[in-house]
């Protein structure tokens, strides 16, 4: 998961892709227009260095385009991550030759790109003993619980010790599962909750892992093994934009299917803890309401319902945080979430206290065709004159 730092890199990238077709196609203009009318042949054209330098860096960038497709990512991402590497290493190369002018601009690219390496091996990477559990056999579903309080880290590496906010991802690694994920790290979203004041210390870090194929697989053929592996885990990072957003909402209402409770349980539980600090403090000269808090989880199997149920969702409930859990989809289907948000969005089983529905936030974390769905219905109600905003976390690349 982790999905936001990972929308703005291919939209950047994408922006780079195209401005390198811009920059090939009006240099053919060029060619085309001064030059061929002076006797320049097309083969004489492209065996100059610099023009053949610039069309294979133009090449690497465009099959780099093509290799980040989410077709490709989803479904090779083994092999999107090698060829995302190579490539661009290939067209920085060529772009370094290409023009003397660029060399400044890929030497600064080269020191930042050390810099960020530097600091993530030095300081944010971390090296943990992990339980790695099946929570749903049947769905492949496995958490990675983290005991980021056993290990003894200096001050300048208890990153994970220190605690992070909801939210947050991580990249993990597990270098034990074979040679070719020495060097591979990949983003998940924290699935347990950020600790919180006085308790502020974490004890452990969960990961939600729905294993497909590649790394995961080999993940979940690993715990049949072996329940315990040593991890490194490179993080926090992620900004705090939801939480801020949303707090300020009279209601909030988030949606979750398959791992997309990554980011619902932590979400949900730092705004519980924080509706409840807010009462005690000023609840005896203030009558206003607190949070509506409301979590709609849809869930493939039953199982994997009483699994988040016996570990998570009970101590949410328990905070006071209103729980919708849709039919497993195995059974019954998919659920129909316009008529499940509709009923919750105008359910008058408001906290007595309440004086007032005020704004509504939507959090949506599921897969793309549930996302629309939640998208679509908020921006109709919006339409028809409700307060309400939607934030969407996709997961997955």
């Amino acid at each position: 998961m982790a999905a936001a730092g990972s929308s703005s890199n291919r939209r950047l990238g994408e922006w780079l892709c195209f401005l390198a077709l811009l920059h090939s196609g009006g240099i053919f203009v060029f060619w085309y227009d001064e030059l061929r009318p002076a006797g320049s042949t097309l083969n004489s054209f492209l065996s100059h260095k610099i023009i053949l330098l610039g069309l294979l860096a133009f090449i690497c960038y465009e099959l780099l385009y093509l290799t980040s497709l989410g077709c490709v990512r989803q479904r090779l991402y083994e092999y999107f991550l090698a060829s995302h590497v190579l490539l661009q290493a290939a067209a920085l190369g060529l772009v370094f030759f290409h023009h003397r002018r660029s060399r400044i601009h890929v030497g600064l690219a080269l020191v930042i790109f050390v810099a960020d390496r530097a600091m993530r091996i030095g300081w944010k990477t971390q090296t943990f003993e992990a339980d790695v559990e099946i929570i749903d056999a049947r769905e492949s579903w496995l958490r990675v619980r983290s005991k980021v309080s056993d290990v003894n880290q200096t001050v300048a590496r208890r990153a994970l010790a220190d605690g992070w906010h909801a939210t947050q991802h991580v990249y993990l690694s597990v270098p034990s599962l074979s040679y070719q994920h020495i060097l591979q790290a990949h983003p998940f979203t924290i699935g347990s909750p950020a600790p919180t004041p006085p308790d502020q210390d974490a004890k452990y870090l969960d990961l939600f892992i729905r294993a497909h194929d590649g790394f995961t697989r080999d993940l979940l053929n690993c715990q049949m093994r072996r329940a315990t592996t040593s991890v490194n885990l490179d993080g926090p990072y992620g900004s705090t934009h939801l939480l801020d957003t949303m707090a300020s909402k009279s209601t909030v209402i988030t949606v979750a299917a398959g791992t997309g409770v990554a980011v619902a349980i932590p979400f949900l539980h730092h705004l519980a803890c924080q509706r409840a600090q807010h009462y005690d403090l000023e609840h005896a000269f203030n009558a206003a309401s607190p949070q509506r808090l409301v979590l709609i989880l849809v869930v493939r199997s039953r199982a994997l319902g009483d699994a988040l149920r016996s570990e998570y969702l009970d101590q949410l409930e328990k905070m006071g945080v209103e729980l919708v859990v849709a039919a497993p989809t195995e059974e019954v289907g998919k659920p129909d979430m316009t008529a499940l948000l509709q009923e919750n969005l105008h359910s008058p089983r408001l906290i007595p206290f309440a004086k007032e529905r005020g704004s509504i936030g939507v959090v949506c974390s599921a897969p793309d065709a549930l996302n629309r769905t939640v998208r679509n219905f908020c921006a109709h109600q919006a339409w028809l004159g409700l307060d309400i905003d939607v934030a969407i976390e996709k997961f997955g690349w």
